[in-house]
């Protein structure tokens, strides 16, 4: 996931992706049978993406409230 996929996207969908990625993750750790550390930490690169997006556009969002 690339962090200009993410630009049109609203909060409450960036809140769902982020919750999406933390569930794999946790599929991932429960079936270590099937997956590798590589989709564990590419599910982690993703939530990092996703974060910095939210961080960006809730900083937007305190500018205008001011």
């Amino acid at each position: 996931m690339k962090y200009e996929e993410l630009i049109g996207l609203s909060i409450d969908r960036l809140f769902n992706l982020q919750k999406l990625e933390i569930k794999n993750i946790e599929h991932y750790v429960i079936r270590d049978d099937l997956y590798t550390k590589n989709d564990i930490l590419k599910s982690i690169e993703n939530i990092v993406v996703i974060n910095s997006q939210i961080r960006c556009k809730l900083k937007k969002h305190e500018k205008t409230k001011k």
